[in-house]
C-alpha cells in the first residue's frame, strides 16, 4: 500500500466522510449539513479506488474503519484521514477493505498502537505504522472467489431486511387501521382511569447492590434497555413510558413498551400497571405509542412527561373482544417481523464466521464454486 496525499488543487467541492456503518459518504447526507472548513485546499483528494482510514473509533468499530472510493467521481477529505492506494497487481479493493476492517488485521495493528492509544476519540497510530502493518494475500482469483461468495451472502441478507422493512410498514399501517377504526363501542377515557402508575424507588441502589441483586434480570429504560437500576424489581406483564421529551420529538422512538416477567426499571421511564378489566396491557401500549404529545410535554428546564400530565393522556378503548381481536392481529405481524430478525441475525453470523475463516488463509473456496458463484 502507497501513500496518498494529493491536495486539493483542482477546487473540488464533494466533501466526504466515513461512517462505520456506510462507509464513504458525502458529508452532508450523513451529518445532514456541511461541517468542513471553508477553505478546502488542504484537504486531500480522494480519486476512484482511494482507500481512507479514519482513527475515530465507536463500539460499532473500536479500531476505526477503511474504505474506499467505490465512484469515479472524486471527492476530498480532512487531512485528519489516513489516505492510501494498494497495488491492483496484488490485492482487489473489495478484499482490501474485508482484510483492513478483520480482526486478524486489528490484532496486528494493535502493537503499533502507542501510549493513550485512545486519546480524544481517535486510535493513536501514525500513517506509516498502520500501512506498515503485514498481511495475509491470497491469489488474485482466489480473493474474487471470497469477495463474490461475501456479495452473495450480502445479497441474501439484503432482500431478508427488505422481509423486515415490509413486515414492518405493514404492521405499522396495520395498526394505525385498527386504532383509528372507532365505533359507538368505543369508548375515549383518561390514562388514570384505565392504569395506575408505580411508586418510584426513592434511593438509587448502589452498584455492588446491583451486581447482588439483579443478576441475570433484564433491565429497562425510556427506550429500552438501560444500564442502571433506580427502581425496584416487577414480576409482572407492565408497560413503560418514557419521561424524556426529547424521546417525544423523535417519530422514530417508540414511547412505549411492554415487559413481562422479573425485570428492573430505571428513573427515565415511568412504570403503568393496566386495568385488566378494562384494557389489555399490550393495547395500552400501542395506544400510548400512538398520542400526540406535544400538550402533554413540559418543555422547559427539565423537560419531562410529568406523572400529572401522563395521567390526563386522552386515548381511545374499545371493548375488550375488540381489544383481543387487534392485539391478535397485531401480534400474527410481529411473529413475521421476529422470524425475519432472527434470519438477519443468523446470516449476519454466518457471514461473519465465513469471513474471518476465509481471510485467515487456513480455508479456500474450490476452483468449482466459480460457475456457482457466477450464477448466484
Amino acid at each position: 500500500m502507497g501513500r496518498v496525499s494529493e491536495r486539493n488543487r483542482e477546487h473540488i467541492d464533494r466533501v466526504l466522510t466515513v461512517s462505520a456503518q456506510h462507509g464513504l459518504v458525502k458529508q452532508e447526507s450523513f451529518f445532514t449539513k456541511r461541517v468542513a472548513a471553508k477553505n478546502l485546499s488542504s484537504y486531500l483528494v480522494v480519486r476512484q479506488g482511494t482507500f481512507v482510514y479514519n482513527k475515530s473509533y465507536s463500539a460499532a468499530a473500536p479500531f476505526g474503519v477503511a474504505t474506499y472510493n467505490k465512484t469515479v467521481e472524486p471527492g476530498v477529505i480532512s487531512p485528519l484521514y489516513f489516505t492510501f492506494r494498494p497495488n491492483p497487481e496484488l490485492v482487489l479493493d473489495e478484499y482490501l477493505e474485508y482484510v483492513l476492517n478483520s480482526n486478524t488485521f486489528h490484532q496486528q495493528m494493535a502493537r503499533y498502537i502507542k501510549e493513550g492509544g485512545r486519546a480524544h476519540g481517535g486510535i493513536n497510530v501514525s500513517v506509516d505504522d498502520y500501512l506498515s502493518v503485514e498481511v495475509l494475500l491470497p491469489t488474485l482469483q482466489e480473493q474474487r472467489r471470497v469477495v463474490d461468495l461475501i456479495a452473495a451472502v450480502d445479497s441474501y441478507l439484503a432482500a431478508l431486511q427488505q422481509q423486515a422493512d415490509a413486515a414492518r410498514s405493514a404492521r405499522s399501517a396495520v395498526l394505525n387501521d385498527l386504532l383509528s377504526a372507532g365505533g359507538d363501542d368505543w369508548t375515549e377515557t383518561l390514562l388514570g382511569d384505565v392504569a395506575e402508575i408505580l411508586d418510584r424507588m426513592r434511593k438509587p441502589i448502589s452498584g455492588a447492590e446491583r451486581e447482588k441483586r439483579m443478576g441475570n434480570i433484564p433491565y429497562y429504560g425510556a427506550t429500552g434497555q438501560a444500564g442502571w437500576i433506580d427502581k425496584p424489581m416487577f414480576d409482572e406483564e407492565l408497560v413503560l413510558l418514557g419521561e424524556d421529551a426529547i424521546d417525544f420529538l423523535n417519530p422514530d422512538v417508540h414511547k412505549a413498551y411492554l415487559i413481562s416477567g422479573p425485570s428492573w426499571v430505571n428513573n427515565h421511564a415511568h412504570v403503568l400497571r393496566a386495568n385488566g378489566e378494562r384494557v389489555l396491557s399490550f393495547f395500552l401500549m400501542e395506544a400510548l405509542n400512538a398520542v400526540d404529545y406535544s400538550q402533554f410535554v413540559a418543555f422547559g428546564t427539565r423537560s419531562k412527561l410529568t406523572q400529572g400530565a401522563m395521567m390526563q393522556i386522552s386515548i381511545q378503548i374499545p371493548p375488550l373482544a375488540e381489544q383481543h381481536r387487534i392485539v391478535k392481529s397485531v401480534s400474527s405481524i410481529d411473529e413475521v417481523i421476529q422470524s425475519a430478525d432472527k434470519a438477519i441475525a443468523d446470516a449476519k453470523n454466518l457471514r461473519s464466521g465465513l469471513l474471518s475463516d476465509l481471510l485467515s488463509g487456513n480455508h479456500e473456496i474450490p476452483e468449482s464454486y466459480d460457475r456457482l458463484l457466477g450464477a448466484a
